[in-house]
């Protein structure tokens, strides 16, 4: 302006725009004469109206496509994400290719979310803004799915594994939308068509549907019951299924949530219904407690594979579906007698004593199965045999190649078995393992150390062996046997605690064993209340007092006798093994055992 010769003033503007981390500026000059300004000292209602045309102008032109730019920019940032992802969830898989048979194994492995993967450290969270989050599809409530068109009967993060030189191909589905979304809103979804999953809820329905011949013991009959509830029936079915070391058989299926109920094939312990016979309040028991503590600590990933379901133990004296005033919530349950009604014995029935859920209407007393095959009731706290029940979660999935027969059984994603090499104390509880020629079931496995039971009672020349002290130690009869038996395996052997108790009636088998009570040895025989301590082809000692003078003893139809310390009964050693065991060959059932190196 102090310029005299300058005939014109200019002005530079400039106008902003920010969208996340993008800046748009747009630059523009406005020229004014200098006489005219100076004259009329100020702009007129014309030339500011230039003025705006001329900015309009230049928005509409520069705006549009600004706005395309940054979406496609998001759009970058949201593929670039997903590429990171899939790098994620590639490595995941290559962690996983030995659960489901190395790098000749083909089909799917446990699916995983974008936030599984992010808390794993396998990728970093999305650095969105504005509160946008990329999550996987299962992660979001179903009505919003639901909204976004998804198909909410499968889930659509999968990792398989492929065959062909065991190349890995990943699938994963992704979508990026602000949390806090009443309705669909959402920002980005990129969606894999294919899933791997193959539903055990298909697996039900094709037992249903291939149920159309009851005169054939290989067939199944689906029994409809109430809620659109399928009951398996029949003495001989390819219903089995191979879960965390134990033998299942599938119960029933319901159609509505796509859930199916699974009993474990045989008892898996002894235990009282209650402790007190004047009482039989399931949901306080020392069987629920016994169910949801001891059992389910020994089931692999239960909050993967296992659902809270309502156990409902109303009593009845009918075969009727009882209402449901007497429910309890839990992971493990047991059948109630209505179920058993309804797949009107045949696979149930195994010739062993064992609980059902129900209550009775007469007294306190409590329906069970006797070994005669028959449902009665009476008190609760005597011991009988214990079939657990769950129900697996609608998403869950099953390996290929099982086809539910008892040397086939179908078995569920991610539960294979171990890699020649693996260590033993990775296993499950309920395994079978091959020792020096003895068969033995995995028992419990704690600070490394894996205890394992033989399958059956030894068998030497049908000899019975004579408990003659009153408690359980190496230099009884027993454990001088067992000590020369032990000779070519004792440097597999590690001591660890047993618990020599005397246990009534009225002590329930979730009460820590007393210190006094506890001797660190390297081998004896079960106590009462422990992981399968039945089934076996004949009577043997257990290391529980019944008093100073009598023990327990199992039956084989699966029920516990006092006997004197001076009689005779059969012998089942119980090993503890060194933390760095390992194993070769198998699959952990009974017909394939892994064998201990």
């Amino acid at each position: 302006e102090h310029n005299i010769h300058l005939k014109y003033y200019m002005y530079l503007f400039t106008l902003g725009y920010q969208k996340n981390t993008i800046n748009i500026y747009i630059y523009g000059i406005i020229v004014i004469d200098r006489e005219v300004y100076m004259k009329n000292k100020g702009f007129t209602l014309v030339e500011l109206l230039a003025v705006v045309v001329i900015m309009g102008m230049l928005l509409l032109i520069v705006f549009p496509a600004t706005t395309r730019l940054m979406r496609d920019n998001e759009e970058r940032a949201y593929d670039t994400y997903y590429e990171i992802a899939e790098k994620g969830l590639e490595k995941y898989a290559k962690t996983r290719r030995d659960d489901i048979g190395g790098i000749s194994g083909k089909g799917c492995v446990d699916d995983k979310t974008l936030t599984y993967l992010v808390e794993a450290e396998y990728i970093k969270p999305f650095e969105g803004k504005d509160g946008v989050v990329c999550k996987s599809p299962n992660e979001y409530p179903l009505s919003t799915l639901e909204a976004l068109g998804f198909d909410t009967s499968v889930e659509y993060v999968n990792l398989r594994i492929d065959n062909n030189e065991g190349i890995i191909s990943t699938q994963l589905s992704m979508i990026c939308m602000k949390e806090g979304k009443s309705k669909a809103e959402y920002i980005h979804v990129i969606e894999k068509e294919t899933p791997c999953n193959r539903y055990v809820a298909e697996v039900s329905n094709s037992l249903i549907k291939t149920a159309t011949d009851s005169n054939n013991p290989n067939k199944l009959v689906a029994t409809a019951g109430t809620n659109n509830n399928y009951y398996v029936t029949g003495a001989s079915t390819n219903n089995y299924v191979w879960y965390s070391g134990k033998m299942w058989r599938i119960v029933s299926y319901n159609s509505n949530d796509k859930t199916m109920k699974l009993v474990t094939d045989d008892n898996i312990s002894l235990v009282t219904y209650t402790t007190d016979a004047n009482d039989n309040n399931y949901r306080n028991s020392n069987i629920n407690l016994w169910l949801n503590n001891v059992f389910l600590k020994t089931l692999r990933n239960p909050e993967k594979y296992i659902l809270d379901s309502e156990w409902n133990y109303t009593a009845t004296s009918t075969t009727v579906e009882p209402a449901k005033t007497t429910v309890t919530t839990a992971k493990v349950g047991m059948l109630n007698y209505y179920e058993y009604a309804k797949v009107d014995g045949g696979f149930l029935n195994i010739g062993k004593n064992y609980w059902l859920l129900s209550n009775h209407t007469t007294g306190k007393n409590v329906w069970y199965v006797n070994s005669s095959n028959t449902a009665t009731y009476g008190a609760t706290n005597v011991y009988l045999g214990v079939r657990p029940a769950i129900v697996l979660r609608p998403n869950i999935t099953v390996v290929s190649g099982g086809d539910g027969s008892i040397n086939n059984p179908y078995r569920l994603t991610g539960d294979v078995g171990a890699n020649t090499g693996s260590y033993l104390n990775t296993r499950y509880a309920g395994e079978y393992v091959t020792l020096n020629g003895t068969n033995f079931r995995i028992v419990d496995i704690k600070d490394g150390m894996t205890k394992i039971t033989a399958v059956e009672p030894l068998n030497v020349e049908d000899m019975q062996f004579h408990f003659y002290d009153k408690v359980y130690s190496s230099n009884t009869y027993i454990g001088e046997f067992l000590t020369t038996w032990t000779e070519p395996i004792i440097s597999k052997l590690v001591e660890g605690d047993f618990c020599r108790e005397i246990m009534t009636t009225e002590s329930p088998q979730t009460t820590a064993c007393v210190q006094s009570d506890i001797i660190t040895i390297k081998f004896g025989i079960p106590k009462v209340g422990e992981m399968f301590t039945v089934n076996a082809n004949k009577e043997y000692w257990t290391l529980t007092n019944s008093d100073e003078n009598n023990l327990y003893v199992v039956e084989p139809d699966g029920t516990l006798r006092v006997k004197g310390i001076e009689e005779y009964s059969g012998v089942r050693p119980v090993l503890y093994l060194k933390e760095n065991t390992t194993i070769t060959g198998g699959n952990g059932t009974s017909s394939n055992p892994y064998t201990i190196e």
